[in-house]
């Protein structure tokens, strides 16, 4: 019955199922200590408490399932959705060619792209969000997820300082899109943006973050709003951040804005305790 403790430290907390006499498998959740080992390095006495943990497990399997089948659903309708962006784009095409001489319906017809091209961007963020959440968080480096989210970015002759080192945090996969966002946010934003940096700092009960711009920074009453959404945060750009949030959550990990206004963003990203470490420290 104590197989799966083979190996084990003293203290364990392990899950594991077992096949009842009427056909059933049931999962059970074991903690406890080991106090003695046998000669051949098995536990010889343990004590602890052992939970059915069935019902959760079952609860859990039909999550997973209805989240696959929605996933399905938005990835079918997504897929519709730019099939007929498509077919759109080709005709609005064709009326400007066929409206020669008549200025005012091309001018009409020009101003229906840019609402073309915000609807394909916000299909593309529908996809990212459906992905959160979907795996699960991972150790990553942060130095490393900063340069890939950099990838994606042409940032031109801004000047970037990543000073986080081997730091790591516990973070949903889709950490290397918060990176991308917040870089994309500084240069859709920022104004006169010269320089970007990236630091660490430890405070009380965990470590911060600093991700700082010198651009025209955010005003006051602001700072909490391009969080939230809004009038002023309807651009797909901005609402980004609303996505930054709710990854960098997944795992108890929150943002907020800081900087001085007119004198740079400045978001404070604070890790708790538990979801960071130094590469080379133990888990």
């Amino acid at each position: 019955m104590r197989d799966h403790l083979s190996g084990l430290k003293k203290q364990y907390e392990v899950e594991y199922r077992i096949r009842t006499r009427d056909g059933r498998y049931r999962w059970f959740r074991d903690i406890g200590r080991i106090s003695e080992y046998a000669p051949d390095g098995k536990p010889h006495k343990v004590t602890g408490l052992v939970i059915d943990i069935s019902e959760r497990k079952r609860a859990e399997t039909a999550q997973i399932k209805t989240t696959r089948k929605l996933n399905v659903l938005s990835d079918l309708t997504r897929k519709d959705l730019t099939s007929q962006i498509f077919v759109l784009d080709g005709y609005l095409n064709l009326a400007k060619k066929h409206a020669v001489d008549q200025d005012q319906v091309i001018t009409m017809l020009s101003k229906g792209e840019p609402a073309l091209r915000s609807i394909h961007e916000i299909i593309e963020y529908t996809k990212d969000y459906q992905d959160m959440g979907v795996k699960p968080a991972t150790w990553q480096n942060l130095n490393l997820a900063l340069l890939l989210g950099l990838s994606h970015v042409s940032i031109g002759e801004i000047q970037h300082s990543l000073e986080t080192e081997n730091l790591e945090i516990f973070a949903d996969p889709l950490l290397e899109k918060v990176c991308q966002c917040l870089f994309e946010n500084s240069l859709a934003h920022g104004g006169h943006v010269t320089r970007i940096r990236v630091w660490r700092t430890t405070t009380p009960g965990g470590i911060t973050i600093l991700f700082e711009d010198d651009g025209v920074g955010i005003p006051q009453e602001k700072k909490e709003q391009i969080f939230l959404g809004g009038d002023d945060t309807t651009r797909f750009s901005l609402r980004s951040l609303i996505f930054v949030r709710e990854i960098l959550d997944i795992t108890g990990i929150t943002i907020r804005e800081t900087g001085e206004p007119g004198k740079g963003a400045r978001f404070e990203i604070m890790v708790p305790d538990g979801a960071w470490r130094m590469t080379g420290e133990s888990d």
